[in-house]
């Protein structure tokens, strides 16, 4: 017994031996390959296009290397080193990267995005100081790095932008940006550029922003185009729409190769049969206590400093009504909250589902 007890103690020495030998051969394998990649970082051969994503796979261990890489006076090797930590998401490059962007060199922008992909308060901050001293063709996309982490500290500057900012792209950006800041101070900037902006797109930009606030961020992804579609739907253009298109043929020329192309015209704004899908689908959606709740606080929204008698206002509210008993506790939410407008809206839409709440319970028994 104590003969078989010492053999099976000596087979186990060995195997754990062996693995651990094994396993610092791999880790010198990876060492011997992450330095071979690093090497060949600043190659313009064609096969070594994606070598930024197999430094990737590597991990946290291609980290020091990469980070050393920074440094090089070479710049593919920097781009494609701040790409690769980038996509690593190892904050304890952060230092390093904002070292880079503040040196303002060939490929600097490279470091930028990469400090949006990692994320986190330090690159917030470095973005932020960064953004107004960055060109108009950088900040669209620094804009969108800073609403994508979430830091409040960025709602002040990305409310004065989209108020400020000469570039059509960069305010629709910044609108974009703020619809997923579930903040007072956006919220204003982004009702301001509704009735301000005379640009349609950023004028589309900030009202699915709105949507996005009221039903938070993931279920806008779903719900927001949808109601979009169905508050937009008008016999006639909707507001804006005419100088939006003038502009639009007066940067696109008809071709001479294609003459006849006339590109959007007025009647691209009426879809009926888009917004009968669109109404159908909300009101399956609706089904759920929980989806209902979101929509109706978007569709409240849409209400708000709108007649209700006719555009805009009144669709929003027929589609509230078209949900029925699930907008209920919604609306009684609603009702109770201090906005005036709010609780006017959300009493009238009540009112109203009570009013034809007996007809249906009649047509059903008909039935």
């Amino acid at each position: 017994m104590r003969t078989r007890v010492y053999v099976v103690t000596i087979v186990a020495s060995i195997c754990l031996f062996t693995s651990a030998s094994l396993n610092g051969e791999d880790a010198e394998n990876d060492k011997v390959k992450v330095r071979s990649l690093i090497q060949r970082l600043g190659s313009k051969d064609p096969a070594d296009v994606g070598i930024h994503h197999e430094l990737a796979m590597a991990g946290s261990r291609a980290v020091p290397s990469l980070i050393n890489a920074l440094s090089s006076q070479d710049s593919w090797t920097r781009r494609r080193a701040a790409t690769s930590l980038g996509l690593i998401g190892d904050r304890s490059a952060v230092p390093a990267l904002v070292k880079m962007a503040q040196r303002k060199e060939d490929r600097y922008k490279s470091a930028l995005d990469a400090l949006g992909q990692i994320g986190g308060p330090d690159a917030a901050g470095h973005l932020l100081a960064a953004l107004p001293t960055e060109p108009l063709q950088n900040q669209p996309d620094i804009i969108r790095d800073l609403g994508l982490i979430g830091d409040n500290r960025a709602v002040p500057s990305l409310c004065a932008i989209l108020r400020d900012s000469t570039s059509t792209k960069v305010r629709r950006r910044a609108a974009e940006a703020l619809g997923r800041f579930r903040d007072p101070r956006s919220r204003a900037a982004l009702r301001k550029a509704l009735d301000n902006d005379p640009n349609w797109d950023v004028y589309r930009s900030a009202k699915t922003a709105l949507m996005q606030q009221a039903v938070g961020h993931e279920p806008a992804l779903s719900y927001a185009p949808l109601i979009d579609t169905i508050v937009s739907k008008q016999p006639e253009p909707p507001e804006g729409a005419e100088k939006w298109l003038r502009k639009y043929h007066e940067s696109h020329p008809p071709s001479p190769l294609a003459p006849c192309r006339r590109g959007p015209t007025i009647h691209s704004f009426v879809l009926p049969a888009r917004y009968k899908a669109a109404r159908e689908q909300l009101l399956r959606m609706a089904e759920h206590p929980k989806n209902a709740a979101s929509i109706v606080e978007a569709l409240l929204e849409h209400m708000r400093h709108r007649q209700l008698e006719e555009g805009p206002g009144a669709r929003a509210m027929r589609m509230t009504i078209d949900i029925g008993k699930s907008a209920v506790p919604a609306l009684g939410n609603a009702a109770r909250r201090g906005d005036e407008t709010l609780q006017a809206n959300a009493g009238r839409c009540l009112r109203a589902i009570e009013a034809q709440a007996p007809s249906k319970d009649a047509a059903q028994k008909d039935k």
